[in-house]
């Protein structure tokens, strides 16, 4: 504590604003007869799998027929059954007063499936903002397509930076850069210095958040080269906050979720790559799992709106923890530690075995320790993020999430995101 040397980044905490899966992050049977509260109460505890269940119910009534097709559409966005989200708020009276609640996941919905037009129009006549009629309308007008052949492994730079956000070479519009790996963004993001250099063209600008603070977001395309993988049209976020370099090292493209999306996608931090196969192209996938040390351990998440990824974990007597699985966190604690959570200081009382309550800003060791699915790690360090701070984070669909887990956590294992089966397999 004290005078901790904080080195903060990401892209990680970028756009804010902005699979099908039989898992979740919690699961209990319904003991009792389904209610609007009961069903909130499972959404709130992030058991998508109860919460569908319980909205199941609720239809068959008709007075709560509204109210289960909400909670139904929302547990179905984030198990990764975007048709059935779609068709629960299809079958919601336009007069229900909380319909328009949903714009924005059923939006992301028909984003998810690849019906830019569908989002586009549902944009339109929803009369949602005009940055997310720009994103839908610049993936009609710019078709995204990626190429890649069997499994594609490429090595870590060997940089200052590496250890704590790893980077690979790769080319944006031809020219050479270096590519950093962030669960907590969306496609692709880039400082301004960095959209000029590699020509970038970017507009449809707006307010939006990184880096713990308010800033403009402008959206453009790039075409991506890692490797052998080529990406044409991949979707840009220019983001006036994002800093030109990180610990000396200059800060080039970050890449989110959906880019790796995209994928069966292995951040291999034991080896010091990144493995990529087409999703869905199982002799690859195979052969790329059949590279990562076993057993496997496996934690089940959600996918809420664009690219949150919310995974159970728990600390010391807590199984019941949500967190937000960020990988772009980078703070570094004065010895060089780097934090693997961050927390608000309300949930770090609570659960992190942290009682001094002048910690905001500071990275502390924490006693107890950290899970994560079926992995657990000891003497995890925490940033401790004032509580007004923390909120600007959003209410993430009303799910309550308890803090953030991020590559000083996860850097202790080769971890594969799978989106099909929704699932981070982590090798140790």
């Amino acid at each position: 504590m004290g005078n901790n040397k904080v080195t903060m980044i990401a892209a990680g905490m970028a756009l804010l604003m902005s699979g099908c899966s039989h898992f979740r992050l919690m699961h209990t049977e319904p003991s009792v007869e389904a209610t609007p509260d009961l069903a909130s109460e499972a959404w709130f505890a992030g058991d998508a799998d109860n919460a569908l269940k319980l909205g199941k119910q609720l239809i068959r009534d008709r007075t709560t027929a509204n109210e289960g097709h909400h909670i139904a559409a929302m547990a179905a966005h984030v198990r990764g059954d975007y048709a059935n989200a779609i068709a629960h708020f299809d079958d919601i009276d336009e007069n229900y007063a909380r319909r328009r609640e949903l714009n924005r996941l059923i939006f992301e919905s028909y984003m998810h499936v690849d019906k830019f037009q569908d989002a586009l129009h549902f944009a339109t006549v929803r009369d949602l903002s005009s940055n997310l009629r720009a994103r839908a309308k610049s993936r009609v007008d710019f078709p995204l397509s990626v190429s890649i052949s069997g499994v594609v492994d490429l090595a870590f730079e060997d940089d200052v930076l590496t250890p704590y956000l790893p980077g690979v070479a790769g080319h944006v519009n031809g020219r050479e850069t270096v590519f950093r790996f962030d669960t907590g963004g969306t496609f692709a993001a880039m400082s301004p210095t960095m959209a000029t250099r590699y020509g970038v063209h970017s507009e449809q600008c707006s307010d939006g958040f990184a880096n713990l603070q308010k800033t403009q977001v402008c959206y453009g395309v790039a075409d991506l080269a890692l490797g052998s993988i080529r990406v044409q049209n991949a979707p840009v976020a220019v983001i006036s906050s994002l800093p030109d370099e990180q610990l000396g090292v200059e800060l080039g493209p970050v890449l989110g979720t959906n880019f790796l999306q995209r994928f069966l996608a292995t951040i291999d931090a034991h080896n010091a790559r990144l493995l990529l196969s087409l999703r869905g192209e199982n002799s690859a996938n195979a052969q790329q799992m059949a590279l990562l040390e076993k057993p496997h351990s496996k934690a089940p998440f959600l996918l809420l709106s664009d690219h949150f990824i919310l995974a159970r974990g728990g600390a010391g007597d807590r199984r019941d923890l949500n967190f937000f699985v960020d990988s772009g966190l980078v703070a570094v604690d004065r010895d060089g530690v780097q934090a693997g959570l961050l927390i608000p200081r309300a949930e770090a009382m609570v659960w992190a075995g942290v009682s001094d309550t002048s910690v905001d800003g500071t990275i502390v060791k924490l006693e107890t320790k950290i899970e994560l699915g079926q992995t657990s790690q000891g003497s995890q360090r925490a940033l401790i993020l004032p509580d007004a701070a923390w909120s600007s984070f959003g209410a993430f669909g009303g799910i309550g999430v308890n803090g953030l887990i991020s590559y000083g956590y996860l850097k202790n294992y080769s971890w594969t995101l799978d989106f099909d089966q929704h699932l981070i397999i982590l090798s140790q």
